[in-house]
């Protein structure tokens, strides 16, 4: 789990602080905290305070935090629920009427409103792209947890894979940073050689993907084609630029905030579920196949 906690300042321009204002910084992924700077920028300019909490993605840890949320009369959550989260904490937010918007997983809080990415077309894009381009052997690299989003990911990936008769869908586990995406292209590379296409679950796993090629004597886009998820900033930069499924992160937290916002003034209206499309940006790490038997 990791969540947005949100407090309104008072009426005499004074913020209220609460103990999780100057939280531990636990969003190190770019992604990650491209978002929060889009959430806090909305919402600092309707006055509101913006607190980080983080279970690292453990049921009970997420739990306490909740509990101490709840007695701190915050203002709403934005809210990543914990892998495997169990049905009483969906209640136990429900029960007191917590002005709450999940991001990315859903899992089982359907009560609630709901802002995600539309995973399986996102990953359906970048796999066809990269078999118009010749390839064949294309693998999934990244994610190591059985996640929603994770597995909506590879649901598309493996759909084109079999839509298309290309061959064996090849999944290949890393946490989703850069040094792990390096370590884990290099043993992808020696256990597969034939790979010539790879769908990567986020951009660092392809930073790091990429890295690892150079480090190969190989060049990403030309004897390896590399595509990320997310277009962070580091994309557009990176050397060389990364072909990336972009989602826009600050704009996606901007729209968090709206979402929440609106529940936090209309609590009574309807649940909403909106899923943001991810756009194809063509960089420098995707090409077409220069091996005519792959």
């Amino acid at each position: 789990m990791r969540c947005l906690s949100i407090s309104k300042s008072n009426q005499v321009g004074e913020r209220r602080l609460c103990p999780h204002s100057r939280p531990k910084l636990v969003f190190y992924e770019p992604q990650r905290c491209e978002v929060i700077s889009g959430v806090s920028d909305l919402l600092e300019a309707e006055g509101y305070l913006l607190s980080v909490l983080d279970s690292q993605d453990d049921p009970e840890r997420q739990r306490r935090q909740l509990e101490a949320f709840i007695r701190s009369s915050r203002g709403g959550l934005l809210w990543v629920p914990a892998h495997d989260t169990p049905q009483e904490t969906f209640d136990l937010l429900r029960n007191h009427r917590i002005p709450t918007v999940t991001f990315l997983r859903r899992e089982s809080a359907t009560d609630f409103d709901h802002v995600g990415i539309l995973n399986v077309d996102a990953t359906k894009t970048a796999t066809n792209y990269l078999a118009d381009l010749g390839h064949r052997h294309i693998a999934f690299l990244g994610g190591v947890a059985d996640v929603e989003v994770r597995n909506q990911r590879i649901a598309g990936y493996k759909a084109v894979l079999a839509e298309r008769n290309l061959g064996p869908a090849i999944i290949w586990e890393s946490p989703d940073d850069k040094p792990s995406g390096l370590n884990a292209m290099t043993a992808l590379r020696e256990a597969h050689p034939e790979v010539s296409g790879v769908v990567c679950n986020g951009d660092m796993v392809a930073l790091g993907a990429c890295l690892a090629l150079a480090r190969m004597g190989q060049t990403p886009g030309e004897d390896v084609s590399v595509i990320g998820f997310d277009d962070i900033q580091d994309a557009a930069v990176a050397t060389p630029p990364l072909t990336t499924m972009a989602v826009s992160p600050y704009r996606l937290g901007r729209r968090l905030a709206r979402v929440l916002l609106e529940r936090i003034r209309e609590p009574e209206t309807p649940v909403a579920v909106s899923e943001i499309s991810a756009e194809l940006i063509v960089r420098e790490t995707s090409g077409s196949c220069v091996d005519s038997t792959n």
